[in-house]
């Protein structure tokens, strides 16, 4: 793991600190959301702020061509079949919560786990995809449009004194700042509404374990990485309070192999990686492409995942 104790030419793009860690080189990426990158994205930096912890790709690309990717991205990129682990957790929560409500969910995709709540649920969405925003109106979501920016200007009417509930699914890190889309989406919500938010958990052993190879990281559209310790800090600031952080498991990785096997895997990768690093220290020498490029793990081979409750705050 490359630790720089401080890298002063660079902020965090949050708080704008200037102390932050280097958890290592990003592998290059040639695919974007399904869509091939040409050229292909170098992949930076994964740096973590000392200040409020939040784990943020460096340097990002520009803001319009992550605007355009998303806009055009296909309505079957992010398709299984069923509901994923993630929106099966996060549907049970909102059945948990109340036996009827007005819930948002920013960044609804195809509108499938709107789709999957019973009768009594008012539908709302938030998605960038032109044609998966279209498939979900086609499930009955009312989609209000493209970004929460869409809110924020009035150009949607919010439902009585905001939503009951709004989700957040595989959203936060895609956000540059995900602290300020907390704290919009804590405006949208009704006093003591609740926000429900997945994502990957940068705390995960295995995680702390790989740095900057860790495949959940070398998507070049996750530009920010949440934690139980920058969840704690951010949500007073957002009116919010958090009331469960709840780790798990992804869907399977599709290898058929037993959750046993794969972490195996991954521990035997990581020993040859890093005994190929120390290879090179010894030789004075930097570590081969193939080391740097390395992606390890895969999905649904560890708890690498986190559902967080947020309450907002009267």
């Amino acid at each position: 793991m490359d630790n720089h104790p401080m890298l002063p030419d660079r902020h965090c793009r949050a708080c704008r600190s200037a102390s932050l860690q280097s958890l290592g080189r990003l592998p290059t990426a040639s695919v974007f959301a399904g869509q091939p990158l040409v050229p292909p994205w170098p992949g930076g930096s994964l740096l973590r702020c000392r200040a409020c912890r939040l784990g943020q790709r460096h340097p990002l690309q520009d803001e319009g061509d992550y605007a355009r990717l998303y806009a055009t991205a296909a309505a079957d990129v992010w398709v299984s079949t069923g509901l994923r682990a993630d929106q099966t957790r996060v549907l049970q929560a909102i059945l948990d919560a109340r036996g009827g409500a007005q819930v948002l969910d920013v960044g609804c995709y195809d509108g499938a786990l709107l789709d999957a709540l019973p009768p009594g649920y008012e539908r709302y969405g938030i998605e960038p995809s032109a044609a998966a925003a279209q498939r979900a109106r086609g499930r009955g979501v009312n989609v209000l449009g493209a970004s929460l920016d869409a809110l924020a200007a009035g150009s949607a009417a919010l439902p009585g004194d905001g939503f009951d509930l709004i989700t957040a699914v595989d959203v936060i890190e895609h956000v540059a700042d995900p602290a300020d889309t907390l704290a919009r989406m804590a405006a949208l919500l009704a006093p003591g509404g609740l926000l429900l938010v997945s994502t990957g958990n940068l705390d995960a052993a295995a995680w702390r374990w790989a740095g900057a190879r860790y495949w959940y990281c070398s998507f070049p559209e996750h530009i920010s990485f949440a934690s139980e310790p920058w969840a704690r800090q951010v949500a007073p600031r957002c009116g919010l309070e958090l009331t469960a952080f709840q780790p798990f498991r992804y869907d399977g990785d599709g290898s058929g192999r037993p959750a046993w096997k794969s972490r195996f895997r991954f521990g035997r990768e990581w020993l040859r990686t890093r005994a190929a690093e120390a290879f090179s220290r010894v030789l004075s020498r930097p570590a081969g492409p193939r080391t740097a490029e390395r992606v390890l793990g895969s999905q649904g081979v560890f708890e690498d995942h986190v559902l967080m409750h947020f309450r907002r705050l009267p």
